[in-house]
């Protein structure tokens, strides 16, 4: 790392390959890209593939060797050594490192501090991107629901519980039922420090009428959640807790969940067990509360913000096409707010707010042995 030699031959080789990888990535299938575009317009800072894409060509072997140059100068190093490794070995690596590389240190005020947006309530935005693919025929379309804060443990437990509670009449009704389209499913989405519960269809429909056919799901939905019966509720909670107490496969599946930990400066290394702990005191009503605030479409509170992919090509098998100015959808129910378009993400991004970081749950210094040098 530190004597890196950035030779002109495989600095083009490498430039190609990386042309390539980004061509396709705007080739793949649309439920692959939905997911960066949601994330890019959540987060406060970020770029999509199309602008990474525009930068390749401009960038020169001797950019490359002097960003290297600063890059190794001044840095602020975190490592986490986990499994067969003694204390005393760890800290060898971690002098052989620092030795090596010999870096000044980067003052922590210089850490970057990585935030997401806030949607605020009642706010209902949509971006419209058309697909790169121009033989591509099937839309796709993604709804986000922001839920709260990310290192709120009741928001966690509750958005959880809720993505279970969904995800089968999701699937029966959207995909089986309605025959929307093959790819169909919901998800927690976990930001960079909020919280939320995402829908995704790939579908030939165009992705208005899918946003209004998701609306009446999430309608009916709430009425379903209301008539459960205690047994099916318990049932659901349970899956939960089965999911956050399973003991990780192999050593890196829990290297992972400790990285996570610390890259995000929670230091919630009991994270799973906590979680799946409050998730076993939920309660039938206070997920007809949470689901009535946060996802019913009638909300007043509710924050949304729905990602339209939309397809160059058109399949013969389509049975809606998108007419400009026509909206000849179901009436979908409604909070009564307008549809924001986002026009410019700049914009979009400068009138949010952005969330506080998440706090640890302890202090790194908590952490130290109070018997090493380091």
């Amino acid at each position: 790392m530190r004597d890196l030699e950035v030779r002109n031959d495989r600095f083009e080789i490498t430039r190609e390959c990386m042309n390539r990888f980004y061509h396709n990535c705007g080739l793949q299938k649309p439920f692959k890209q939905v997911n960066e575009y949601s994330s890019w317009l959540i987060e406060q800072h970020g770029y999509v593939v199309e602008h990474l894409a525009q930068e390749v060509p401009n960038v020169t072997a001797d950019d490359v060797r002097h960003f290297h140059k600063q890059i190794m100068s001044q840095m602020h190093i975190e490592m986490y050594m986990h499994g067969n490794i003694c204390k005393q070995d760890a800290y060898k690596l971690t002098n052989l490192i620092e030795t090596i590389i010999k870096p000044r240190i980067l003052p922590e005020d210089h850490w970057p501090i990585t935030r997401s947006l806030i949607i605020p309530p009642g706010s209902k935005y949509l971006y419209s991107k058309t697909l790169e693919n121009p033989a591509e025929v099937n839309h796709c379309i993604e709804c986000y629901l922001h839920t709260g804060s990310k290192g709120d443990r009741e928001v966690r437990a509750k958005t959880e519980l809720l993505e279970q509670i969904l995800r089968e009449p999701a699937f029966d009704q959207l995909r089986t039922k309605e025959k929307l389209g093959y790819v169909v499913y919901t998800d927690v989405r976990p930001c960079a420090t909020t919280y939320g519960l995402t829908i995704t269809i790939q579908s030939l429909r165009v992705p208005g009428y899918l946003e209004s056919r998701i609306e009446l799901f999430l309608a009916a939905q709430g009425a379903a959640l209301e008539n459960m019966s205690e047994a099916d509720f318990e049932t659901h909670k349970r899956s939960v807790i089965i999911k956050h107490l399973k003991k990780p496969e192999d050593l890196a599946e829990e290297t992972n969940q400790h990285w996570v930990q610390i890259a995000n400066e929670s230091y919630d290394f009991g994270a799973s067990q906590k979680d799946a702990t409050r998730v076993g005191q939920l309660t039938k009503d206070e997920m007809i509360h949470f689901y009535s605030t946060f996802i019913a479409p009638t909300s007043a509170e509710r924050a949304k913000l729905a990602v339209h992919l939309v397809a160059q090509g058109v399949s013969a098998n389509a049975t809606l096409v998108e007419a400009p100015g026509q909206q000849e959808y179901t009436p979908r129910p409604s909070n009564g707010r307008e549809i924001v378009v986002i026009q410019k993400v700049r914009d979009y991004k400068a009138g949010l707010a952005v969330s506080a970081v998440v706090r640890p749950t302890r202090q790194l210094s908590d952490f130290e042995d109070s018997n090493s040098e380091l």
